[in-house]
């Protein structure tokens, strides 16, 4: 298999961190999701034709993408609105297929956000490669600045340990997170610290 390329920025990476923070995967009724494609799938279903085939056979191989919107606040007769997956899930509508294996983005998300998970798509279930996770990427999106924030103690090491053991990043990244947070002025620096301690 041809390994995923990954053009993405650092700020990009942190978006689909932070997607993933909100995501779950589960089968969902057909008929609670909305499909902004509806109409138009509908008037040209013969597009669908080779993707009715595939999915008869094998079923969902690939999820589709719901979330909360706007839309489903204001329309009580849908719980998502579907981000990707739209022919998947009228193909599933056509075949009488009542459940459909899909990912939730469990909160409402504006419509900026599904605009930037429409691109983000493709990378959701790949491994981001280690390059690409910088410090930056880790305190914004790893929840090492929550721990960080309401753990902090007059000692560096002690803090990357807690935050290490709460999060499960390794102690190291931890420390390099901190230092980043130190050196951009979003913390404070340690002001009791031992040479030792010093970052």
């Amino acid at each position: 298999m041809k390994a995923k390329e990954f053009d993405l920025n650092e700020n990009q990476v942190i978006d689909i961190f932070n997607f993933r923070k909100v995501m779950r995967q589960e089968n969902v009724s057909v008929s609670e999701c909305f499909n902004p494609d509806l109409e138009n799938l509908s008037k040209n279903s013969e597009e669908t034709n080779e993707l009715k085939a595939s999915i008869s056979q094998l079923g969902i191989l690939q999820p589709i993408i719901l979330a909360k919107t706007e839309f489903t606040e204001n329309h009580k007769l849908f719980n998502w609105e579907i981000i990707s997956g739209t022919k998947r899930h009228f193909v599933c509508r056509e075949l009488n297929i009542k459940n459909i294996f899909s990912i939730k983005i469990d909160k409402i998300i504006s419509k900026d956000e599904i605009k930037k998970l429409k691109l983000y798509e493709s990378y959701i279930n790949y491994k981001i490669p280690s390059d690409l996770i910088t410090p930056k990427v880790l305190w914004l999106s790893t929840g090492i600045q929550e721990v960080y924030i309401s753990q902090r103690s007059d000692n560096l090491t002690k803090d990357a340990k807690i935050c290490s053991e709460l999060t499960g990043i390794p102690f190291s990244l931890v420390k390099q997170t901190i230092k980043y947070a130190i050196d951009s002025k979003i913390v404070e620096k340690y002001k009791n610290s031992s040479p030792i301690e010093k970052i």
